[in-house]
């Protein structure tokens, strides 16, 4: 699991789980299971690679989700948002 000193961001999954994607190699997940954990699935990144921002933004979404006044922003802003 990989932690700072205010989050801990699950990262760990196992092998059956691995199975069950249908990712590329090169492409990058945030996934919500019907119980609402949410966890990240990443291409094996080189410890030199630059990581995407676009993966770096999910890595964001994932730390802010254990905030719940965030959330409940973030829902309130959908809300407030013209459908098309």
């Amino acid at each position: 699991m990989a932690k700072d000193e205010e989050h801990e961001i699950d990262l760990d999954f196992d092998d059956e789980e691995l199975d069950e994607t249908v990712l590329g190699p090169d492409q990058a997940a945030l996934v919500v299971d019907a119980n609402g954990e949410m966890w990240m699935v990443l291409p094996d990144y080189a410890d030199d690679a630059e990581v995407p921002g676009g993966v770096l933004l999910l890595a964001a979404v994932l730390r802010k989700a254990k905030d719940p006044q965030w959330v409940d922003e973030m829902l309130a802003e959908l809300d407030a948002s013209p459908t098309q």
